[in-house]
């Protein structure tokens, strides 16, 4: 249970193709190695312990990381906390722009209403140390993918598919949330996020599209 909630946690950063590091290069390693949430210098006794491993790529993370000191009061332990309630993806361009075909745009991650204002502090350092921000920037071609099906798949069209697709008066899809995975591709759930890549930055876009509408 305990490395199924980090793996749920750690959404932001594994929740991507795991090709690029930061500075552009691919990553040569798969992701199945582990990282010192605690460093090992000042922690020594934490070296052994399962609860300061997070999985992790050890060329982005380890790399990134380093020996930095990383406690649980200055930065987000994935065995502990997320940050679907604290910090969420967005993009700088309205509607009308992206639809007449501009492109140009950036992917930011923002604090969201209802975010604690220390936890806040505590998530941007961790995504800076990692430069989540600068490894999201190599997916722009699918974010815009999914601002373009999110501006055509409203909740009324969606809605129009649930009960269209009734042969016999029974329907194919049990649900809209059902549509809106098939149509995307992915898990919108926030229990879901870890299942499949950009799965997140999905939910985040689409949420966020789907509000202004």
């Amino acid at each position: 249970d305990t490395f199924l909630t980090c793996l749920k946690n750690t959404g932001v950063h594994f929740a991507r193709n795991k090709v690029f590091t930061f500075d552009g290069t691919l990553c040569p390693v798969s992701p199945e190695y582990y990282v010192h949430f605690g460093a090992e210098y000042p922690y020594p006794y934490f070296a052994l312990s399962f609860y300061n491993l997070v999985p992790s790529c050890y060329v982005c993370n380890a790399n990134l990381k380093g020996q930095k000191d990383f406690r649980p009061s200055t930065h987000i332990h994935p065995f502990v906390e997320g940050i679907e309630d604290t910090l969420h993806f967005k993009i700088n361009i309205d509607k009308v722009d992206f639809l007449l075909g501009k492109r140009d745009f950036d992917i930011s991650l923002e604090e969201t209403i209802s975010a604690d204002s220390t936890k806040a502090t505590r998530a941007k350092d961790s995504s800076e140390i990692f430069h989540i921000l600068e490894q999201y920037a190599f997916h722009k071609v699918f974010a815009g993918e999914i601002i373009l099906k999110a501006y055509v798949y409203t909740d009324t069209k969606i809605e129009e598919l649930l009960l269209e697709y009734a042969p016999h008066g029974s329907p194919i899809f049990s649900s809209r949330e059902e549509i809106k995975a098939m149509l995307f591709g992915d898990y919108l759930n926030e229990n879901e996020l870890h299942n499949r890549v950009l799965s997140k930055l999905t939910r985040n876009l689409t949420e966020n599209i789907w509000k202004d509408i």
